[in-house]
């Protein structure tokens, strides 16, 4: 299964979701046919690799980061659905706390939950913490964008759509 589409499935529910043990935390996942299994995910400092740094200017960058951007986008809008008075101006917030320090610790389930994805996203591909900064940056641009046309949900509203069709 590509990583885009095992991102989208891994949202909190039935069948798999992620919990934390102590300072670790596991991917809890349940096959219909299977017994479950758990997966530890390690500490988002230790997955990243290398000094690539973020461009997103030919199809071949797009394509290398679409995982990246998805993980994280896919995180925000399994939060929105459950969370329908989330503003695109909380979603900036967290990131651009996320963009201050990658691994920050806040009471926010919305911030563990785009973590979290970047951690399993970083288990199976390979990025820098500088790639994972720009892709983050490219992400606040969108809200931004989105919310100075459509206001305050405008950017949720474009995931909405976005994901919804899939």
């Amino acid at each position: 299964m590509m990583i885009s589409k095992m991102i989208l499935y891994l949202k909190t529910g039935v069948d798999t979701c992620f919990f934390e043990k102590g300072t670790d935390v596991y991917l809890k996942y349940t096959p219909s046919n299977a017994e479950p299994f758990e997966y530890k995910i390690k500490d988002l400092l230790e997955l990243f690799e290398g000094q690539g740094i973020f461009k997103f200017d030919s199809d071949e960058e797009i394509d290398h980061y679409f995982v990246l951007l998805e993980s994280i986008e896919s995180a925000i809008y399994t939060y929105y659905t459950n969370h329908d008075d989330l503003k695109d101006k909380n979603v900036i917030f967290i990131l651009e706390r996320l963009l201050q320090k990658i691994d920050i610790k806040l009471n926010s389930e919305l911030l563990k939950s785009i973590q979290n994805n970047v951690r399993l996203c970083l288990s199976f591909k390979i990025y820098s913490e500088q790639e994972v900064k720009g892709a983050i940056k490219r992400i606040i641009k969108s809200v931004k964008d989105h919310h100075s046309i459509d206001g305050s949900t405008g950017y949720l509203d474009f995931l909405k759509c976005r994901f919804d069709y899939h």
